[in-house]
């Protein structure tokens, strides 16, 4: 009734100014906003006719060349006729953004500047939407589902306050929404460029966010609880997050480029459960860029049917790849190239895990890890770690495996794997489990050791262990463990070295 009253007001004083609304008939065909003979004055009195008079067909609103400062408050789900077919297009007549801006008519503090009950079957195209002030406002703000809905070619420009946001839609939930080509950028640290929906239930579906260009942001893409979505090759520029995504199935976020201060990428599940997990997760082909020695790439938890491919991280300080607690796991042909920490950390693994052909450079010396896959819950799984290269400039240890819990399962393969430059080249713990490890090569610089740890049950074959003369330490060193089958390795030592430091000899 509220919103109501609103409209009658705004529409008595435009008459009462002496402007009429086109006719009674409803509308359908182009109609245009602002200047000299135009059919409407402002964009706000094209939708109180539109959701007076309804629509007959598809409309298309274009807006001259001019700054329009006006607020909204609509519910389209009032305007008779709107459909799929029957859709609204508002855009810049010249099809230039800079051309056309929309900035917010003077609101009250935390208000939002347009705001929509719900929004459905539009298409906002090549206009800027303008918010300076520091005063925690919206951009866009949905109340409610919003459907059929397109934003392409748009620039939007929040305020200077931290809490500012471009779009965001708090409840939805989401259908068939694109956001594409657009920028987001804003003078302060705005709290998001693009919220998602917090509704707690996958109701939402088909959103894709991509070719779009941001700049700062908390969470510059941030979308909940949605089955199908997609992040495409979009740029983020300095985000202190650049995307987040909670509770989603069937994600793919594939070639974008991501400079970030914190965390390039965060997927998480709200716990390990089916229904409130993370599912289906293709991260592909991504770029990510930063610096600082807190500063993360690609976190993804609680997640199940997860991979990770072909990206290439460069100066993530904390961890390149981080995953926790994922079932079905694949983590293939990325690299990192890192100023500190730890390359790739795989921790609480369950089902069938590969991790092949990814390599891990360390350009400073560290005291982290290469590559540690840790702590694999009990289940008839297939491990597989092959194909890696990991290098360090002379310290902390380069693949830390286990411990792995009992396993009805195949045995856990380490294979054609390559350490060079580690105090300790590898650190395995089967834990009631065994390893085939085999074809594996590693190498020290001229004073750092390369130590092989082995607890439990293990098959060591077919492996080049390289030590430069000098190096003080064991080559092979058995923890615990009842039986080390050795066969087929070359060891390349100095005289001054020990070999083995078990009583194991080498079958070879």
């Amino acid at each position: 009734m509220g919103k109501l009253i609103r409209y009658l007001r705004t529409a008595s004083a435009l008459f009462a100014f002496g402007i009429a609304f086109p006719s009674s008939a409803q509308l359908s065909g182009a109609y245009t906003i602002g200047g000299g003979g135009a059919d409407y004055p402002s964009i706000l009195t094209a939708f109180l006719d539109l959701q007076a008079q309804g629509l007959s067909g598809p409309v298309d609103l274009l807006v001259n060349d001019g700054t329009f400062v006006e607020t909204w408050d609509l519910d389209m789900a009032g305007f008779a006729g709107l459909s799929s077919q029957n859709t609204i297009t508002l855009r810049s007549a010249s099809g230039d953004s800079s051309a056309v801006t929309v900035e917010y008519g003077v609101p009250d503090v935390g208000t939002t500047l347009w705001a929509f009950a719900n929004m459905r079957h539009i298409r906002f195209q090549d206009i800027t939407w303008k918010h300076t002030t520091a005063d925690d406002a919206t951009l866009f703000r949905i109340n409610g589902d919003m459907i059929d809905v397109r934003f392409t070619g748009n620039a939007f420009v929040a305020g200077t306050s931290g809490t500012d946001c471009h779009i965001n839609t708090p409840h939805g939930p989401l259908v068939d929404v694109v956001l594409e080509h657009n920028t987001f950028s804003g003078s302060g640290t705005q709290a998001s460029v693009l919220m998602g929906t917090l509704l707690g239930t996958k109701d939402s579906h088909n959103v894709r966010v991509r070719y779009n260009d941001f700049t700062g942001g908390w969470a510059a893409v941030d979308l909940g609880f949605i089955v199908g979505i997609a992040v495409d090759s979009n740029v983020f520029h300095e985000t202190y997050l650049g995307i987040r995504l909670m509770t989603c199935d069937s994600i793919t976020v594939r070639w974008n480029e991501i400079g970030a201060e914190d965390r390039a990428m965060t997927l998480f599940g709200t716990n390990t459960s089916i229904a409130d997990a993370c599912v289906n997760v293709l991260v592909e082909g991504n770029r990510i860029t930063a610096s600082g020695t807190d500063v993360s790439g690609i976190d993804i938890s609680s997640s199940q049917q997860v991979r990770v491919l072909d990206n290439t991280m460069e100066g993530t300080g904390n961890v390149g790849i981080n995953l926790t607690n994922t079932i079905y796991t694949t983590v293939s042909g990325n690299m990192i190239n890192e100023a500190s920490g730890t390359g790739m950390e795989i921790r609480f693994f369950l089902g069938d895990t590969y991790v092949q052909d990814n390599t891990m450079v360390m350009t400073s010396a560290n005291s982290d890890l290469g590559l540690l896959l840790d702590t694999q819950f009990p289940f008839s799984a297939i491990t597989r770690v092959t194909g890696n290269r990991i290098q360090s400039a002379g310290v902390g240890v380069g693949l830390q495996l286990g411990p792995l819990a009992a396993n009805n399962g195949p045995r856990a393969v380490v294979a054609n794997n390559e350490v060079i430059g580690f105090a300790s080249a590898a650190w395995l713990d089967a834990y009631h489990s065994d390893i085939v490890f085999n074809s594996f090569r590693c190498g020290a610089s001229a004073t750092v050791p390369m130590v092989l740890n082995f607890n439990g049950d293990m098959q060591f074959a077919n492996n080049v262990v390289s030590v430069p003369a000098g190096a003080p330490a064991a080559f092979v060193y058995q923890l615990y463990g009842q039986m080390l089958d050795l066969h087929h390795n070359i060891y390349d030592y100095d005289a001054g070295s020990s070999v083995l430091s078990s009583d194991h000899i080498d079958m070879a």
